[in-house]
């Protein structure tokens, strides 16, 4: 299982927050990008230098206040400079925000989908002049000058069924803000709706249950807090939706309305009970009680969103030690269970990079959750070839089923402690690492140990033979 958190867009935080997460063990960090907030572009940049292997998501860019051309753009180069770890999040943005700056929001669900469609032609090295359904006003000569060579995933934060659709219809995944978290169903519903429509599936879409979340041991004090994040965001909620989940739309106009004319703490004050539903409020065992209940409703990826707690690394820490080991499986579906062969699988090979699709085509067996192959970013490109053609011939997307392990900034290799820590952490997600010969250096070394540990088969692929 796959567990995000989504943390507030501070730059002096960014970097320290990163790290903290990484360490944690969340596969995805989630920056914000509100108008008249903190830029989540340079946070996101900030991050990308201090870390390895979390990816990196900023959420949202909206078509509004920034042309689709522009986030094309800072895609791109924020792709490159993380080496692939790139998430690029689009919405509609805010009507509230919007007003502020005098700005109008054009037909949400339509601005954003041809948005989507234009930044992906462009990423791609196209042309949005080329296809329709990106908008109007394109000519031939609106192309990148640089385009990625893999462009980043496109997940659109929604809530509402019409926008929820449409990113089933055109996006790689969604964000859905799960408000309550129970709401998680009823937008897997619409999203599925949205593909449908399009006859596409959602085997490789990856649906986030999005989560307000404020962790404490003092319940009363985490209350207050998630309160004081519902005033903020109370006019930007759409009515229609808080109605379906047995809300008052009412209560929220009261609480913009004292908040706008009275200050964030008179709002917050104004937050009732039942408006507290919105979010997870609590210690550690109430998020995983609430958690839980998601899991059995569908959810595979879980984002920790704001307000989380007053220190926020004290929140990762938590989270991380005490809430993500009760949702990931304890222990993976191993195929060697129901299939002795892949027992055999299991055991280290050295192979030549000529040989490595036979052996990869015989010896990766995804199963349960070990879906994927694990290998460093610097290996021979045969070898990265050979590796994301058995994990596309096994039915699943290279971009997300491969780990490429890099170094970090300022470093020339990854280190045997920090590939040791990955296959600890994350090896009941892969079923083989590809490695090459001189880095497992021999069968006794403690990364081969630590595969061992993990399930995770050893393929040392010859660097002179």
């Amino acid at each position: 299982m796959s567990v995000r958190v989504a943390l507030p867009a501070g730059v002096p935080d960014a970097v320290a927050r990163a790290v903290a997460a990484e360490a944690a063990g969340f596969d995805q960090i989630w920056f914000g990008n509100d108008i008249f907030g903190t830029s989540g572009v340079v946070a996101v940049a900030a991050a990308m230098a201090a870390t390895s292997r979390i990816h990196i998501g900023l959420g949202v860019f909206e078509p509004v206040s920034i042309h689709p051309v522009q986030i094309a753009m800072m895609a791109a180069g924020l792709q490159q400079m993380s080496n692939g770890r790139f998430l690029l999040g689009m919405g509609a943005g805010s009507e509230v925000f919007f007003g502020f700056a005098g700005l109008t929001r054009p037909a949400p669900v339509r601005r954003t989908a041809e948005a989507i469609i234009a930044v992906r032609t462009l990423l791609a090295g196209g042309c949005p002049a080329d296809d329709p359904a990106a908008g109007a006003g394109w000519t031939a000569q609106a192309r990148l000058a640089h385009p990625p060579a893999a462009a980043p995933p496109i997940y659109v934060g929604a809530m509402g069924p019409q926008m929820l659709a449409m990113s089933g219809r055109v996006a790689d995944g969604a964000l859905p803000l799960c408000l309550p978290p129970e709401r998680f169903a009823r937008a897997a519903a619409d999203i599925a709706r949205g593909a449908a429509t399009s006859g596409r599936t959602l085997e490789h879409f990856d649906l986030v249950a999005c989560l307000w979340c404020s962790i404490d041991p003092d319940p009363q004090l985490a209350r207050r807090r998630l309160a004081g994040f519902i005033a903020r965001y109370s006019g930007s909620l759409p009515a229609a939706t808080l109605a379906e989940e047995g809300f008052d739309p009412a209560e929220f106009a009261h609480v913009q309305e004292v908040m706008l004319r009275d200050g964030d703490e008179a709002g917050a004050a104004a937050v009732t009970a039942d408006m507290l539903r919105l979010g997870i409020a609590g210690s550690a065992n109430d998020v995983v009680e609430r958690c839980r209940r998601l899991v059995a409703a569908g959810a595979r990826h879980i984002s920790f969103g704001p307000p989380l707690a007053g220190d926020v690394a004290d929140a990762l820490a938590t989270l991380g030690s005490e809430v993500l080991p009760q949702l990931r499986p304890s222990s993976s579906p191993h195929p060697d269970d129901v299939d002795p062969l892949a027992a055999l699988a299991r055991a280290s090979i050295t192979v030549t990079a000529d040989e490595l699709d036979v052996v990869l085509a015989d010896r990766h067996r995804p199963g349960g959750v070990r879906l994927g192959i694990l290998t460093l970013g610097a290996v021979d490109p045969a070898v990265t070839a050979a590796v994301d053609r058995a994990v596309a011939a096994s039915g699943h997307d290279p971009e997300r089923r491969v780990a490429r392990l890099r170094p970090t900034i300022g470093a020339t290799e990854v280190t045997a402690a920090e590939l040791i820590s990955f296959i600890d952490r994350y090896g009941h997600e892969y079923s083989l690492a590809v490695l090459p010969e001189d880095v497992v250096a021999g069968a006794d070394s403690p990364i081969e140990a630590a595969a061992r540990r993990a399930g995770v088969g050893i393929i040392r692929v010859a660097t002179h033979r």
